[in-house]
């Protein structure tokens, strides 16, 4: 007992997929989209109810593209898979019959590429991310600001664009982020450039840095049916770049020093420092009464701005250590 699948059209206005197929069976309760987040659960994540209608044996199963468009799992590619449900228990596959060709179809604004499948004998839907690529083309130094116009590889003047900038709780861990220090919306382009300036008097949530960090400069795109891609912002002429770049800021409110760099990979970063040029030096440590007091020396250049003492808890990773909790 199945239901079979030979033909899938894109309604007109490109709101549906249909899938047209036949079945014998006369009890099916409804037909199920749905997706496991991870490829090893057996139980899925998502499931949707889809409309369908049956005349003697013809059946055409009616899928909303805005539905898959929603419910993508963000930047990856996500697998898709169908079945008829009879009760509470019981359910049928939809099957791809011998006609059947594996097909794609997507729509030309949306970020992702579907392909409809078979996956043995079972019909699947496979949405992908399309390749899109941020490229720099001109970079340059305006006050504390670096603003750099760049273009894409495809027109998206259809999505929603911003850029953000997270920091690596480690250097080797190239794709991993954890700290959001700053973010800006990007408007619509100028004669096809985007614009964006990275203001790096703005950048915050830097409470928790060591002396040495890097933060990668992602833009993160939404299409307007609701899906997302974050990709990197590369470098098209690193020789020329670098020497735009070569330049640090002084993050005043922090009191951190800011210098963008190349990395290997051609993608535009930057390094966070801690300023040490002003330093605190300890004279005395005195305990009465279960109270310790400090007695701290601080140079006359450096000028204090509702100073407080702090006490961190440091966390050994790998060959450093971290700071993640603090009280003070």
């Amino acid at each position: 007992m199945t239901i079979s699948v030979n033909e899938i059209l894109l309604s007109p206005s490109k709101d549906q997929w249909l899938l047209k197929g036949r079945s014998t069976l006369r009890n099916i309760e409804s037909i199920e989209l749905y997706l496991t987040e991870i490829k090893e659960f057996k139980h899925p994540s998502k499931v949707y109810s889809l409309s369908f209608s049956q005349k003697d044996e013809d059946v055409t199963i009616h899928i909303p593209t805005k539905l898959v468009f929603q419910s993508n799992l963000n930047n990856q590619e996500t697998l898709w898979k169908l079945r008829g449900r009879i009760d509470e228990s019981s359910f049928v596959n939809i099957i791809a019959n011998d006609e059947f060709k594996e097909q794609e179809s997507s729509v030309e604004t949306s970020l992702f590429k579907y392909q409809f499948l078979v996956n043995n004998e079972n019909l699947e839907l496979r949405s992908k991310k399309k390749f899109l690529k941020a490229t720099i083309l001109e970079s340059r130094f305006k006050g504390e600001s670096l603003e750099c116009k760049f273009e894409f590889n495809r027109d998206l003047n259809n999505c929603t664009i911003k850029y953000e900038c997270r920091r690596r709780p480690l250097i080797s861990l190239y794709n991993y982020h954890e700290q959001l220090v700053l973010s800006d919306s990007i408007s619509k382009p100028l004669n096809g450039n985007y614009l964006l300036t990275l203001d790096f008097d703005k950048v915050s949530n830097v409470s928790a840095i060591d002396n040495n960090n890097v933060c990668d400069v992602t833009i993160h795109i939404t299409s307007c049916f609701g899906e997302e891609q974050i990709i990197y912002l590369d470098v098209l002429d690193k020789k020329n770049e670098k020497d735009q770049i070569i330049r640090k800021v002084h993050n005043k409110q922090n009191n951190v020093i800011i210098k963008p760099y190349i990395t290997g990979s051609n993608r535009l970063s930057f390094y966070l420092q801690k300023n040490n040029l002003h330093k605190a030096s300890l004279n005395q440590i005195e305990e009465n009464n279960n109270i310790i007091s400090f007695r701290i020396n601080i140079s006359e250049s450096t000028p204090l701005f509702n100073a407080r003492l702090v006490l961190k808890r440091r966390d050994k990773i790998g060959n450093i250590s971290e700071y993640y909790f603090e009280k003070g």
